[in-house]
């Protein structure tokens, strides 16, 4: 926002702070993991990644092309930060084909406001259960990023007294089976 003029379509379309303050409020912070807790799991995801990337290569001869995935081990607020920054992306089109020529109404903030809260408030409630992404939406720079929501995997592992490094494996190489399908890596273009 400059100005307090909205500028793209999809500002005009979702209010974005209300979608982070109501998805904050939802999806919470998570179990509490102790700054050691912390470190061995951004040691192990680093350490796990690139063997479940060689493990899923193998099994299904798919190449995960250009880059080679790397983790990011993120709090859910992250995540949620993550994932708006990705809807925005992906609605924008949609938003400007849809706004273009209009004139905001005299609900228009509140139609900005019930969609930022319905977006959050989905956000919020996926930011409970998921463990990790593969972002088909990240800008070209982060190729190959795999999100993992710390807590909820700390969670899972505690709740089902799990091993932690062969979740940890397992939970990489099924991020690394959706990165090596997504779009590009085998459809003919």
């Amino acid at each position: 926002m400059e100005n307090d003029i909205v500028t793209l379509a999809a500002e005009r379309l979702v209010d974005w702070r209300t979608a982070a303050l109501v998805g904050r409020s939802v999806a919470g912070a998570g179990g509490i993991i102790s700054p050691t807790e912390r470190a061995q799991l951004a040691e192990d995801i680093a350490e796990v990644v690139p063997e479940a990337e060689r493990l899923v290569e193998e099994f299904t001869e798919l190449s995960p092309g250009g880059q080679r995935s790397r983790g990011w081990v993120m709090s859910r607020e992250q995540w949620l930060e993550a994932n708006l920054r990705g809807f925005e992306r992906m609605i924008e089109p949609f938003a400007r084909k849809l706004l273009t020529g209009r004139q905001e109404g005299a609900l228009a903030t509140v139609r900005r406001a019930a969609l930022g809260a319905q977006l959050g408030g989905l956000l919020g409630y996926l930011g409970h259960r998921v463990l990790g992404q593969y972002d088909i939406l990240v800008p070209p720079d982060d190729e190959g990023l795999i999100y993992f929501v710390g807590p909820n995997i700390v969670g899972v592992e505690r709740k089902f007294s799990l091993p932690a490094r062969q979740f940890r494996t397992s939970s990489s190489a099924r991020r690394h089976g959706c990165a090596d399908i997504s779009p590009g890596s085998w459809i003919p273009t």
